[in-house]
């Protein structure tokens, strides 16, 4: 299979791309020669990928990640033998009160409805009979990244290679995962 990753060179995205590099064929993208924020690059990402089975939409970037989505799902939804899928968060399943600053630095408002966003979104378009790819969701837990160590959380986290076996897992399954959520 060929696979193309967002985000490939740190956290979970790295970790994907090294763990399924052992087996498949993987391009990744990132700061370094893209930047989904810009809609010329998500082009250009897109038109990359095109020959790749799957598409691997990990790179956050405020809320870029869904336009990410919404660009390869518009190339892709009429190609059966394509499968996207998106890294979420468990943070979606976060009620944000925003009632205490300490709450909005720890879990911000904007990433959280992105994620949320994000799942419904995926959802959605996995249920419509008009979208031929699939398309399934992942929501890991704290993960040991560098956004969680800047957020300070202490929680027990995953480790990002943890999240990879997961990605792999789906993608070497003959079922269709819709959504999966996991945390350690």
């Amino acid at each position: 299979m060929k696979i193309a990753v967002t985000g490939h060179k740190s956290g979970i995205g790295k970790a994907i791309y090294t763990l399924l590099s052992q087996t498949h064929t993987v391009i990744g993208f990132d700061l370094d020669t893209v930047n989904i924020e810009i809609p010329a690059d998500r082009k250009s990402i897109i038109e990359q990928s095109k020959d790749c089975d799957i598409f691997i939409n990990n790179a956050y970037a405020r809320s870029y990640q869904l336009s990410m989505f919404d660009d390869i799902l518009l190339d892709w939804k009429d190609k059966d033998s394509k499968y996207i899928i998106n890294v979420g968060s468990i943070m979606q399943y976060k009620v944000n009160t925003g009632s205490q600053t300490e709450d909005a630095v720890l879990f911000p408002p904007q990433y959280i409805n992105s994620k949320k966003t994000l799942r419904k979104k995926t959802i959605s378009n996995s249920l419509n009979s008009e979208i031929k790819c699939k398309v399934s969701i992942i929501h890991p837990g704290f993960t040991r990244t560098q956004m969680i160590a800047d957020m300070g959380i202490s929680e027990p986290q995953l480790e990002p290679v943890d999240v990879a076996l997961q990605v792999k897992q789906i993608i070497e399954s003959n079922l269709h995962f819709l959504e999966i959520t996991f945390s350690k």
